[in-house]
Parts: C-alpha cells; sequence; structure tokens
C-alpha cells in the first residue's frame, strides 16, 4: 500500500477528508494527493490542493471557491456559481495527475465525486476508484416538488449518485440505513441493473474519526472546570429538520423551571437561523441561548469543553436525509465525552443503546424535549458518571476511523 498513490477530495471542515488523509499520511504512503473544496456557504476559506509524499507534506497550493451565506434569498441560484469554481478546480487537479499517475481516487460526497470522475475518465486503466456516499435523496420526494430549484438541486444530485453507483469500482456508504432506503425506493434490478453488482462492491464505511484527532482532544478535557449550570450544545446545518423549534417551545413551557439550570448553545449556521434567532427573541428566551453562528476548530473546542450535553433531534419528515445517514454531530459529541440526546429515528440511535452512552426519547415534539430535560436537571451527577464510563467505549469501538480503512484496504488488497 505504501508504493501506492492515492488522490482524496471533500469538503474541508467536516472532518470526513482529514480523517482519510490523517490515515493514510500515518501509512506513509508514497503519493498523497488531498483536494479540499470549500463548501458554498463557508466563512473559512480552506479550498486547497495539498501533495503529501512519505508521509511528510510537501506542497499546498491555495483554490478559490466562489461562497455565500447560507441564508441568502437567492442560495438556490449562487449555489451554481459554486459549481462553476470547483469546476475550475477540476482543470487544475487534471494537469497535476497528468504530471503524476495515480492509482486509487476516493470522492466523498456525491458532486464532488462526480468531479473527480472527469478527472479518472482519462486515467482510469487499472486504476480504482471509490465513491463515498454520505446522503440518499429519496427520488420519489423530490419529483413531486421538481419545478422548485432547492428540490431540483437534489433531485440532480439522486440521478448524478446513480451514475456513480453505476460506476464506481467500490461504494463506500456511511451507514446501513442507506442501503436499505436505496433497496427499498428503487428497483435497481429493472431500471438500472446494477443491484447485484453493487451487492458485492458496497462497503459499510461509518463516519469516525483519526485516533491523532482523538488523542489530541482527550488531552484538553480534563482541564476545563465545568460551571454548574447545564449546558446543552446544538452543532450542524440550522434547518426545520433539527427540531430547534420544539427545544425553544421546551424552554418557553419551563421557563421558571429551566432558569438557571440550562444553557443552550446553538452553533452552524443555515437558512433558518434567522427564524431560530426571532423565534427566541419573540419569547424573551435570550438568557437561555447563545447563537454562536458557524466557528473555526478552536473556538468550537471552547464551545465543546463546556458542553455537558449534545442536542441531535431529528423530525420525521420524509425530506430529512439526516434519517438515512449518519449524522457527523453524535460521534463527535461523543468524542469530546458529551452525552448527546438522540431521536429513535436515527440510525446511531441502535447504538447509542447498546452502549448506554446517551439519552434516546422517541418524538421530536416538545414535551418529548422537555421531559428529557428535566431528567437530566433531576439526574445530572448519576448520567455524568454513568455515560463518561461508557462513552469511552462507545469511542473505541465505534468511533476509530483507522479500524474501518484498514478493514477496507486488507479486504481489496491494496495494501500487497
Amino acid at each position: 500500500m505504501q508504493s501506492s498513490s492515492f488522490l482524496i477530495a471533500g469538503h474541508a471542515e467536516f472532518g470526513r477528508l482529514e480523517t482519510l488523509r490523517d490515515y493514510l499520511v500515518k501509512k506513509k504512503i508514497g503519493y498523497i494527493l488531498v483536494v479540499y473544496f470549500d463548501l458554498a456557504f463557508s466563512k473559512l476559506k480552506k479550498a486547497r490542493i495539498e501533495i503529501y509524499i512519505n508521509g511528510r507534506i510537501k506542497k499546498k497550493i491555495n483554490l478559490f471557491h466562489y461562497t455565500f451565506q447560507n441564508n441568502s434569498k437567492f442560495k438556490y441560484i449562487l449555489i451554481f456559481f459554486t459549481y462553476f469554481t470547483y469546476l475550475l478546480s477540476i482543470f487544475k487537479i487534471y494537469r497535476i495527475v497528468k504530471k503524476k499517475k495515480i492509482n486509487i481516487y476516493i470522492g466523498i460526497g456525491t458532486y464532488i465525486t462526480f468531479l473527480l470522475y472527469i478527472v479518472f475518465i482519462f486515467h482510469k486503466k487499472n486504476k480504482i476508484f471509490i465513491y463515498y456516499c454520505i446522503d440518499f435523496f429519496n427520488r420519489f420526494f423530490y419529483k413531486k416538488d421538481f419545478l422548485k430549484i432547492k428540490y431540483f438541486i437534489n433531485y440532480l444530485e439522486f440521478k448524478i449518485q446513480l451514475f456513480l453507483l453505476k460506476k464506481s469500482n467500490y461504494v463506500w456508504e456511511i451507514s446501513k440505513k442507506i442501503s436499505n432506503a436505496r433497496n427499498e425506493n428503487l428497483n435497481f434490478s429493472k431500471s438500472y441493473k446494477i443491484n447485484s453488482y453493487l451487492e458485492c462492491k458496497r462497503f459499510i464505511m461509518p463516519l469516525g474519526y483519526s485516533k491523532k484527532f482523538i488523542k489530541a482532544i482527550n488531552k484538553n478535557i480534563t482541564k476545563i472546570k465545568k460551571k454548574n449550570i447545564i449546558n446543552i450544545v446544538f452543532i450542524g446545518v440550522v434547518n426545520s429538520n433539527q427540531s430547534l423549534d420544539e427545544l425553544i417551545i421546551a424552554v418557553k413551557f419551563n421557563k421558571t423551571f429551566f432558569n438557571n439550570k440550562i444553557h443552550i448553545f446553538i452553533v452552524g449556521d443555515g437558512e433558518y437561523l434567522n427564524k431560530v434567532k426571532n423565534k427566541i427573541i419573540i419569547n424573551k428566551l435570550q438568557s437561555f441561548f447563545t447563537i454562536c453562528g458557524f466557528l473555526n476548530e478552536k473556538k468550537l473546542a471552547k464551545i465543546m469543553l463546556i458542553a455537558d450535553y449534545g442536542y441531535a433531534v431529528f423530525s420525521n419528515f420524509k425530506g430529512n436525509h439526516s434519517l438515512n445517514a449518519e449524522p457527523g454531530k453524535i460521534k463527535l459529541y461523543s468524542i469530546y465525552n458529551i452525552p448527546c440526546i438522540v431521536t429513535k429515528n436515527i440510525y446511531l440511535s441502535k447504538l447509542i443503546k447498546k452502549y448506554d452512552c446517551g439519552l434516546i426519547i422517541k418524538d421530536n415534539n416538545q414535551k418529548s424535549i422537555s421531559s428529557i430535560i428535566k431528567k437530566i436537571i433531576r439526574n445530572n451527577n448519576f448520567y455524568k458518571k454513568k455515560f463518561s464510563k461508557n462513552i469511552k467505549k462507545f469511542i473505541k469501538k465505534e468511533c476509530i476511523a483507522d479500524l474501518h480503512f484498514e478493514n477496507f484496504f486488507k479486504f481489496v488488497k491494496i495494501n500487497k
């Protein structure tokens, strides 16, 4: 495997690309070309190319990607400008690949993998192409609202995903639930004739983090002294599927009981952020909430190190693709030794139950949310002691990505 050469591409800041990079660098692979794409609404501007030789970084090239505010009214039009700048980056990548032979291509996410395939087409002889599928879009839902540009973009992603499933040598799927949803919603054998082929090249590659990342966080966890107030943190894209409305209503109806007992940090950006802010102000709940917006790694770490519980409550809305995926926030909370509040409709809730390292609620309504927060307030010391011990087992068995990568590369015999 050390003599192999890799081209890996994905969004910066999400952790998936960085985790794969850390694994390959640790293995001292002969040549690694890492391409970081800015998310369309990223504020950090981290788009770049990095070249590693034998585990050491040798070159860095900055890229320009058009980005914009996620709450823009025209974001579903502006996103096409972002895709255009992605395409310009692909031409730059092509020029690099032309000079250096790449054995293995790995794309993370649908659009980026599709762009990577453009490069692969010209160099695909005796090469391996891997599609890391992190979302599944239900075509029946999006066909219904086809004329709306928001749904058109997702419908387009669905079509591109089908193309990549057919063309890739291997497909990494972030959860078993994606596989099940795809089998339930698509008639592969009739429409696409790839069902049996997909079964033999599909691997479950759950979200995880590198040992290096986990070790760095563990050094800081014990250094932070937490106040008596219970801090609850939400991390993610702020949209209507994250049950923040229900959380605000839960606080509103229990204002007296929750006063000076809990505080909630909302970390992230999204089209729904202004609505969340306004709802907090209208209900005069500013003392209970801190709206952080999008944070860089250092600022995020400061919030995480004072947090007691993570919020991962999802709606049952049929267009909520998190229901089939593996929300990154749950494992990120765990790595920071933060037990999470999670709904039963998420695949990872089964693992939370198995390791007993968090609190599971059946529904995302305000009544269920109120009840679980009251439970936390009354039993906080008991939960902290129990969950802290169990989270360590969960991290060891489920959160270390190196183990999953190792199993895959052994299976396909790339390391020989």
